[in-house]
């Protein structure tokens, strides 16, 4: 029942056009690492680094969503962090 739940709540806030099981798995990673802007830049560069390794890993050279994923999360997280260096 919760999950059935869960499923209704966000096709009401997010409609049916522009759940989460409609996005690409790139677009599911840039869009994790925008909301992530409140994130200090160190800790930034760590899930950098964390994401660059789990690219490397098996998991994500046999499942293609999952390296698509940590793609778009890494673009993300870089153009955050070219974002912040070109303001200061």
């Amino acid at each position: 029942m919760g999950r059935k739940k869960s499923q209704v709540w966000l096709r009401v806030f997010f409609g049916p056009s522009t759940s989460f099981t409609t996005l690409s798995p790139w677009d599911r990673g840039s869009l994790e690492a925008h909301w992530m802007h409140t994130v200090r830049s160190q800790r930034l560069r760590e899930l950098q680094a964390k994401a660059m390794r789990q690219r490397r890993g098996i998991y994500a050279k046999i499942w293609p969503p999952r390296r698509k994923y940590l793609d778009g999360l890494l673009h993300g997280l870089a153009g955050e962090l070219h974002r912040r260096d070109k303001g200061d």
